[in-house]
């Protein structure tokens, strides 16, 4: 059971309460306003999520994701980050509860580490944790990802701190940045997200831009669907030849694409290997594939059958041959 106190732990961070982080009331406190990791898909910087993703989820209409298995080893290995971090530093962090902004209680932080003592002796700061696959390294060989950068941006606008110290592990090594207050940035993104705010208390959702990411939130919002439901002629109609065309650009684009292929592959002749001036250009090599024979399998030994596989359900879009 958390207390809620009034009690300012930055200079305009408040606290909010002290339930224990991914726990039932965490998420609950966090609903009831904006929180940092909000922010990227509130601003379009997620690959994961759109800013209604987010309002959708603040007001019950989806389910929260789980966390994967990157956010749970990310979770486990935080205190161990931050404590070589800290010792690396010589000064030392500890975990402080949600934060809200001391006049916008809807503005929320949830601060990985707070900072003892700066190790550049700039003023009051904090500690934020990534760990990111290798694979990202790219993204952070010149400055924080735009995505964090957000994410931290926020925090600094809710906490009132100079500036917050980004560690993250990129598997065997590890990167070590400083966000600092720019009024540019922190004032963007307070509009922006004062803007989504309004979608919130109006239950108004906001647009979604990518077709992709609409197309999973639909798919959360109406998890079971059933039933006939009688749409206009016209917008049908208009759907159905955009969809249409761009499945015969898409046809088209497939045949251009093989004719190129073609195109080349008349070019090595026997050869596998094209170069231009000595430097490989384009391959064309064998590749082993194993398959399983699934009927065989299945009949040969239906006990690792049933051990092995599982069902998934899906839906298939499917245009009907009667013309409207």
């Amino acid at each position: 059971m958390s207390t809620t106190v009034e009690r300012q732990l930055t200079p305009t961070g408040v606290v909010v309460s002290h339930a224990e982080a991914n726990s039932d009331e965490w998420y609950a406190q966090r609903d009831r306003g904006i929180g940092s990791s909000d922010i990227p898909p509130i601003l379009g910087l997620s690959n994961y999520a759109s800013a209604a993703h987010v309002w959708a989820r603040k007001l019950g209409r989806i389910p929260r994701d789980e966390a994967g298995r990157a956010a749970q080893w990310g979770h486990l290995l935080e205190p161990v980050i931050a404590g070589e971090w800290a010792r690396r530093h010589g000064t030392t962090v500890r975990t402080v509860p949600t934060l809200r902004h001391v006049e916008h209680p809807h503005h929320m932080a949830a601060l990985d580490r707070l900072v003892d003592r700066c190790p550049d002796g700039a003023g009051d700061c904090a500690l934020e944790v990534k760990f990111q696959s290798a694979w990202k390294a790219g993204s952070w060989r010149d400055d924080v990802p735009d995505a964090y950068l957000a994410q931290v941006s926020w925090q600094l606008h809710v906490t009132g701190l100079d500036h917050i110290h980004v560690v993250a592990l990129l598997d065997q090594r590890d990167v070590d940045r400083i966000v600092v207050r720019e009024a540019e940035v922190i004032d963007y993104t307070v509009r922006e997200a004062e803007s989504f705010w309004q979608h919130v208390l109006t239950e108004t959702p906001p647009p979604v831009d990518s077709a992709a990411m609409l197309l999973d939130l639909l798919e959360r919002l109406h998890p079971e669907r059933s039933g006939a439901v009688e749409v206009d002629r016209t917008l049908v109609a208009e759907i159905r030849a955009s969809y249409e065309a761009a499945h015969a650009e898409a046809k088209a684009a497939g045949e251009r694409k093989d004719a190129a292929k073609a195109a080349l592959l008349e070019l090595l002749g026997g050869g596998e290997i094209a170069t231009v001036d000595g430097i490989p250009v384009a391959t064309y090599t064998s590749v082993t594939r194993t398959d399983v024979d699934r009927d065989r399998l299945r009949k040969a030994h239906p006990d690792v059958w049933d051990d092995v596989t599982s069902q998934s359900t899906s839906r298939r879009f499917t245009w009907k041959k009667a013309t409207i």
